[in-house]
């Protein structure tokens, strides 16, 4: 067999020193990741600790995302939820001045009608029902006391002002951000879950902040429960999965795309910001390392280049340097 020869041998050992390379940055990444992965679950108290929004109804316009709101594509970091006395509604942050993405109250992420089967639904918590023991076929909304009097009303045939015993009609103005009335038809949800055999109980009535604003006849907005598909009964607490507590935006998309659900109406600026965004992740550290290459080659070559040898300068008390003559001083110029 013949011997390796130098350069078959330097060739091998480049070979075997990308590969370390490469194991090593991979191994980095690898760790990196489920850093991050465990750092959310240890946070959320869930798995996975992330969903990913897959609808328009939270966004606060038709043409634009922005950081902050609940848009189609982000990424939502559900914090596990295991009281309802852990989520602030609408009503509660309005006077309490507690805010989440853009609006008082908290965000939930919930199983409509308790059905896990289901995609969750991830929409603002408006109002807290309990349900009047007394009657077992009426409502108490507590939070009401806590809104201006004429911020609110109860709508025929009762013409009192008052939050407990309530089986008509609520209407609270100024809500979201378009400041319309939201409309809590109480007799109607009682009816609903007459009709469907289930008894009454307590809960969160929810809503979309773009879904609330769109209104119909005198700018009303209604509840989920009054107004979505396969959503009939108030939010029970063993429903929530948790509350919405951080957002990375835009990158949801990518599952969207590829399931085939990406929203018609999803804002061009979040598929934009999406692609610009990737581009820096892989141009960003290609840019930075082939500029740190150049600069390692640069200072190599620095340290390999010979130095000039410096010329000798005798000091005043010494001789002439060795292989040299003295010089006699001349003569004096002539005068």
């Amino acid at each position: 067999m013949a011997a390796e020869t130098p350069e078959e041998a330097a060739k091998r050992a480049r070979r075997r020193r990308e590969l370390y390379l490469w194991a090593r940055d991979f191994g980095l990444a690898l760790l990196i990741l489920v850093g991050v992965l465990g750092s959310l679950f240890l946070y959320s108290g869930l798995w996975p600790p992330i969903v990913v929004v897959e609808s328009t109804s939270m966004q606060h316009s038709d043409t634009r995302s922005a950081i902050g709101i609940v848009d189609a594509g982000d990424i939502m970091v559900v914090k596990k939820t295991t009281s309802a006395a852990q989520v602030v509604t609408y009503l509660g942050g309005l006077a309490t001045g507690h805010r989440t993405y853009g609006e008082p109250g908290d965000v939930i992420i919930y199983a409509p009608d308790g059905n896990t089967a289901v995609t969750p639904i991830i929409h603002r918590a408006l109002v807290y029902l309990e349900l009047n023991t007394t009657t077992g076929n009426s409502f108490d909304i507590p939070e009401l006391s806590l809104l201006p009097p004429a911020q609110w009303r109860l709508v025929l045939p009762e013409s009192s002002q008052r939050w407990w015993n309530l089986s008509t009609t609520v209407q609270i103005d100024d809500i979201g951000y378009l400041g319309v009335t939201l409309e809590l038809p109480l007799s109607e949800l009682l009816a609903r879950m007459a009709r469907e055999g289930i008894t009454p109980h307590g809960g969160f009535l929810t809503g979309g902040d773009h879904n609330l604003a769109q209104v119909g006849a005198g700018r009303i907005a209604r509840p989920d429960q009054l107004t979505l598909f396969g959503v009939t009964e108030p939010v029970k607490e063993e429903w929530i999965v948790g509350r919405a507590r951080g957002e990375i935006p835009w990158f949801g998309l990518l599952k969207l795309w590829a399931g085939g659900d990406l929203p018609a109406s999803t804002p061009d600026n979040s598929i934009r910001n999406v692609w610009l965004s990737i581009a820096a992740i892989i141009l960003v550290p290609l840019a930075a390392d082939l500029t740190i290459s150049r600069w390692r080659v640069s200072r190599a070559r620095a340290k390999s280049a010979p130095v000039p040898a410096a010329a000798e300068t005798p000091r005043p008390d010494e001789g002439p340097a060795e292989g040299t003559a003295e010089t006699e001083p001349g003569p004096p110029p002539p005068t």
